[in-house]
C-alpha cells in the first residue's frame, strides 16, 4: 500500500509541474501575459470635470459614460473621440456646469488619494441648454 501511495504522490506532483515541461498553460502554473510580466506603476483614464461659476467638479461616470459600470465607462472613454467624448457629456450633464473639459490623467497605483501625477487637456466644451 505504502508503494501505491507514493507512486500516486509522485503521479499528482508530475501532472502539477506537467505544463511547465509541456509548454502549455493551465493550473497552477501559468504563462499568461497578465502573470508573467512586470506591471506598470502607473494608469491612464480619460475623465472629465465640469466648470461651474463656482469652480471646478468632478462629473459623474454616469454623466461622462452614459453607465454606472466603471470598466464600460472606461472602454467607451477611451475609444471615443475627445472632442465627440466632451460634447455627449454637455449633452447628458443636468447640473450647473457650464463647460465641460475632458482630460487624459496619470495616477500612480500604489499611491492612496495623492491625486493624479499628470493631466492632459483632450478637449473643451460649452454647455448650451
Amino acid at each position: 500500500m505504502e508503494r501505491f501511495l507514493r507512486a500516486l504522490s509522485l503521479l499528482v506532483v508530475g501532472l502539477v509541474f506537467l505544463p511547465a515541461i509541456s509548454g502549455g498553460d493551465s493550473f497552477p502554473l501559468s504563462t499568461h501575459p497578465m502573470y508573467a510580466s512586470v506591471r506598470s506603476t502607473t494608469a491612464e483614464f480619460v475623465t472629465a470635470v465640469g466648470i461651474t461659476a463656482e469652480g471646478e467638479v468632478r462629473l459623474s461616470i454616469k454623466e461622462i459614460a452614459n453607465t454606472d459600470d466603471p470598466l464600460v465607462a472606461e472602454e467607451r472613454t477611451r475609444r471615443t473621440d475627445p472632442d465627440d467624448l466632451c460634447n455627449q457629456i454637455a449633452q447628458r450633464t443636468e447640473t450647473n456646469v457650464v463647460r465641460v473639459v475632458v482630460r487624459l490623467e496619470t495616477y500612480a497605483l500604489a499611491a492612496r488619494d495623492d491625486g493624479p501625477l499628470r493631466s492632459e487637456e483632450l478637449a473643451t466644451c460649452e454647455v448650451t441648454r
